[in-house]
């Protein structure tokens, strides 16, 4: 058997009706022209042949009695492709907007947690304004996985299983590994349970003189630059240089509808101006949305006299580690939405992000990716479920305004069971407080970037978007006019 860690365990028991814990992503797909309504068939096939090399796609979650301890994976040893692969005509001729509509009615809906944590929908009936390779159709694929089956990286190399560098690629087949499914008895399930609780106890102790002394060093650093502002001394005396974010409209509790909109921005761009700013393409993602934050919040008379706070995940995962699970730490960096001057946002946000990469940075190999946790599992579905009924997100002052995440992917062409992979959009979490999520995903040359929101939180998504592309024009304003 193989336990869930502490910390996939936990997207698990945060999830409730009005808050999924997958993610996803969006594709364009280009097929010849009349193969579009096969696709769904030739899908099925092709992962069929890949579940060797993907077994996240095979396993489904089993629980133990009163949620004393971490549920775990239990492998399937047949998987329905019918159950997990959906075929959809949407009302032709369908554009973007009605594609993300209808994406953003899936991603709200819970994933069947008696079968693998992951699903895909093939969309076809999609009009003429997106009918731009000449002699192909070209289709769309949606697809979802659990939050706890893989974090955003894990994401990236379960791709890389199923994905191809041609259109015609044949892989040997992987070898068979062999994988009991049948279903474990209680005592040998709590044994095992107990095993890896204990096995994490004694990592955990090996650990601790380590983050004892980032802790100190990060504490040590924070005083020493001065930057908890006085007015927030009392709230942070605990956590020095942590100060609570403004409340914004993305700041709510949320409901179980959702909103979707992307954007997509040339790579190459995004390098050169990089490069000539001395800064990295994540600086500049992060200015994007900084002056974006600031349009959109400037328009609907909510723009806070501070900084906005982004929650950014940090990888934890060791280079060459390609497993599923979550590695990830949460760090926070302001973004300076109350300047009103793109140069000296941008001069802020290169200073942030230096603070901010110097403390991630200490983290690898510090923090652990797994810890003893009996009773974790039912204190986090206790503790969401009382944060949901009592609407803590709407009386609680925020620690971040947003979520922002960067994933780097492949710059080559990919192929999926034949078809050419146009476009690779990601589609992330909102929960309570944060409702407004923003991932950025570069592929092939362009930088996609997916906004997620529940309406409560966003309520102009087309606005936004715009907002993302004013603020792109903005950045570029910046660039040296001999560039």
């Amino acid at each position: 058997m193989k336990s869930l860690s502490t910390i996939d365990s936990a997207f698990l028991f945060m999830e409730r009706p009005e808050m999924p814990m997958h993610v996803g992503s969006v594709h364009l797909l280009s097929v010849p022209k009349g193969q579009g309504r096969g696709f769904a068939e030739r899908l099925r096939k092709h992962l069929r042949e890949r579940l060797e090399l993907a077994p996240a796609l095979t396993r489904i979650v089993q629980f133990l009695p009163l949620n004393v301890l971490t549920p775990y994976w239990q492998h399937a040893d047949k998987v329905d492709m019918k159950q997990q692969v959906l075929h959809e005509r949407l009302s032709a001729p369908a554009d973007l907007e009605t594609l993300h509509a209808r994406v953003a009615s899936l991603h709200a809906e819970l994933l069947d947690r008696s079968l693998p944590l992951w699903q895909m929908v093939v969309f076809t009936g999609l009009g003429k304004s997106l009918q731009t390779v000449p002699g192909h159709e070209v289709i769309a694929l949606y697809s979802k996985v659990h939050h706890a089956a893989v974090d955003g990286q894990g994401a990236v190399a379960l791709a890389n299983a199923i994905l191809d560098l041609s259109p015609d690629a044949k892989r040997d087949p992987a070898p068979k590994t062999k994988r009991s499914s049948v279903k474990l008895g209680l005592a040998e399930a709590l044994t095992g349970a107990l095993s890896h609780q204990l096995a994490q106890a004694v990592d955990l102790a090996k650990r601790v003189p380590d983050a004892w002394q980032l802790f100190r060093n990060q504490s040590k650093s924070a005083r020493t630059e001065g930057k908890t502002p006085k007015a927030d001394s009392k709230a942070t005396s605990a956590m020095p240089g942590l100060s609570l974010a403004p409340r914004t409209p993305f700041n709510a509790s949320i409901t179980a509808e959702r909103c979707f909109g992307s954007l997509d921005l040339p790579l190459p761009a995004l390098k050169l101006f990089s490069k000539l700013h001395g800064a990295s393409i994540n600086d500049a993602v992060l200015a994007i949305v900084t002056g974006a934050m600031r349009r959109y919040l400037k328009r609907a008379k909510a723009l806070p006299k501070k900084s906005l706070v982004a929650a950014i995940p940090v990888s934890l995962r060791a280079s060459g580690d390609a497993s599923a699970n979550n590695q990830v730490a949460m760090t926070l960096m302001d973004l300076p939405t109350h300047l009103a001057q793109a140069d000296k946002r941008f001069a802020a946000i290169l200073a942030n992000s230096a603070r901010m990469k110097s403390g991630a940075t200490g983290m690898k190999g510090v923090l652990p990716t797994d810890f003893p946790a009996i009773g974790w599992p039912w204190l986090v579905k206790s503790l969401t479920q009382l944060y949901s009924k009592q609407k803590l997100a709407d009386r609680l002052p925020p620690i971040a305004n947003l979520v922002v995440s960067n994933v780097p992917g492949p710059q080559v062409p990919l192929y999926l069971a034949g078809a050419a992979m146009l476009s690779y959009v990601p589609v992330s979490i909102v929960t309570h407080g944060l409702g407004l999520n923003v991932t950025v995903q570069s592929y092939n040359g362009r930088v996609h970037v997916g906004l997620l929101a529940s309406p409560e939180a966003v309520s102009d998504m087309g606005g936004l978007v715009a907002d993302f592309e004013a603020a792109w024009l903005e950045l570029q304003s910046l660039m040296p006019r001999s560039a």
